[in-house]
C-alpha cells in the first residue's frame, strides 16, 4: 500500500512536470516562413573604438534584441577583421527546453590591440530554422598606450 502511494506520487510528478515543459515553450507559429526582426542596440554602424589600453572608449558594447513569430532558439555574433579572419571565438546564447528560456537579447563586448576594421554579424535562428543577419562595421583606431596600464 505505502509503495503503490509512492509510485503514484511518482506518476504524478512526473505527468506535471512533462506537461509544464509542453506548455513553457512557446508554440510555433503556422505559416512562419520569415527570419527573426533583429534590432541593433549598439555599436551603430562605423562606429570607432581604440586599442586596448588606449584612448576611450577602449572596448565595444555589441547589443542586440529580436523578435520573431516562433520562439526563438540562438543568437550569434561574430567578429571578423578586415581580412575575413575571425577575430576571436563567436558569442553564442541558446534556448533550452528545461527552464521555458527564449533567447531575445543578445550582448557582448569586445577589445583589441590590433588597430583594423572589423565586421560584426549578428544572427538569430528561429524555432523552425529561419534565421536573420544584421552586419555592422566598426574601426579600432590606433593611439597612444596608457603608460599607468602595464
Amino acid at each position: 500500500m505505502k509503495n503503490q502511494k509512492i509510485y503514484l506520487a511518482v506518476i504524478i510528478m512526473l505527468s506535471f512536470t512533462l506537461f509544464s515543459f509542453q506548455c513553457t515553450r512557446q508554440a510555433i507559429a503556422e505559416g512562419d516562413e520569415d527570419g527573426p526582426i533583429i534590432t541593433v542596440v549598439s555599436p551603430s554602424e562605423n562606429s570607432q573604438f581604440y586599442i586596448t589600453g588606449g584612448e576611450q572608449p577602449d572596448r565595444i558594447l555589441i547589443s542586440a534584441t529580436v523578435t520573431d513569430d516562433s520562439g526563438i532558439n540562438m543568437g550569434t555574433i561574430t567578429i571578423f577583421n578586415s581580412e575575413g579572419d575571425e577575430a576571436v571565438e563567436p558569442y553564442s546564447v541558446y534556448a533550452t527546453n528545461f527552464n521555458s528560456y527564449q533567447v531575445n537579447h543578445i550582448q557582448t563586448g569586445f577589445s583589441t590591440l590590433i588597430p583594423d576594421d572589423y565586421r560584426i554579424e549578428i544572427e538569430f535562428s528561429d524555432d523552425i530554422g529561419n534565421s536573420s543577419i544584421v552586419i555592422r562595421h566598426v574601426e579600432c583606431l590606433d593611439s597612444e598606450l596608457d603608460e599607468s596600464n602595464n
